[in-house]
């Protein structure tokens, strides 16, 4: 009832809960409320229970939302038995993401394999949002056999993975992994162009960092501070200085040197140049 659906959406928090969301399946973001107080969640679920048997989607992902934002991941299992099958992915997404946000990556490849023994398919947003927990926790050899079961389940192409597995092999210095992914993409954003750089800035790769950024800006593509940063971090051999200094120029004659990121990468450049002499 209406009653009681608004005396549970208004503990606390004045988040509204309706029993109702049209078009919540239709991305990641569409439902977006704040949590409810633990006891709140409870109580709300105890209600659902009784008033129902059946609870519907929409409603179970705002209760799967709130019992993961207070660390409570012993309910979501029963939740989602309880869902009739196939389940909507999104649902399992929320428990994924917050066990990524936790940096438990064993707990967010546990879920993941449940969902693929389950009838419903993983998506783009499943595999970006684990492989971003990979990435977090240095687990090169998880990222690429997710990278292989999405590419097996055609998902590899989609943006928000390529850009997921463009940033997790930089962050593993995995550049030939990412570069392959990067060639593979149609038309990469900033972000990726950036995240392709600090691959080679991570590897002092500031030969192919250049030719890179010299790629990026043919297309049109204007670079922002962390381009900058990105490309200057690539300059830690002294004999590289000559080039970083004419990066230094284009920062200036682009008034990139006025960001502090930047400003930051110019005076480690130079000072990491400075103590090798």
């Amino acid at each position: 009832p209406s009653s009681w659906l608004s005396d549970s959406s208004r503990c606390g928090t004045g988040a509204s809960l309706s029993a109702s969301s049209s078009g919540w399946l239709d991305g990641e973001e569409c439902v977006n409320t704040a949590a409810l107080p633990f006891l709140c969640t409870k109580q709300f679920h105890a209600r659902l229970i009784v008033a129902s048997p059946s609870i519907p989607d929409d409603l179970r992902l705002h209760l799967l939302r709130s019992y993961a934002a207070h660390g409570e991941f012993a309910s979501a299992p029963h939740l989602l038995d309880e869902t009739p099958r196939p389940a909507p992915p999104l649902l399992y997404n929320t428990v994924m993401r917050a066990h990524s946000r936790r940096l438990d990556v064993p707990a967010a490849l546990s879920f993941f394999a449940g969902m693929r023994r389950s009838a419903t398919l993983p998506d783009a947003h499943t595999f970006a949002c684990v492989l971003r927990a990979c990435a977090g926790c240095s687990r090169p050899g998880a990222a690429k056999i997710l990278h292989g079961i999405a590419s097996s389940s055609g998902c590899s192409s989609h943006p928000i993975v390529s850009s997921a597995l463009v940033s997790a092999y930089s962050k593993f210095l995995l550049v030939d992994s990412a570069r392959h992914v990067f060639d593979g993409l149609r038309e990469p954003d900033l972000v990726l162009w950036n995240s392709m750089m600090s691959g080679y800035g991570y590897r002092q790769m500031w030969l192919e960092g250049l030719q890179l950024f010299s790629a990026m800006l043919r297309t049109g593509e204007e670079p922002d501070d962390y381009s900058m940063v990105s490309l200057v971090s690539s300059f830690r051999d002294p004999e590289a200085l000559a080039f970083g200094q004419a990066v230094h120029g284009v920062c200036i004659k682009g008034g990139y040197d006025s960001g502090d990121h930047a400003r930051s990468a110019l005076v480690s450049m130079y000072f990491r140049a400075s103590a090798e002499w």
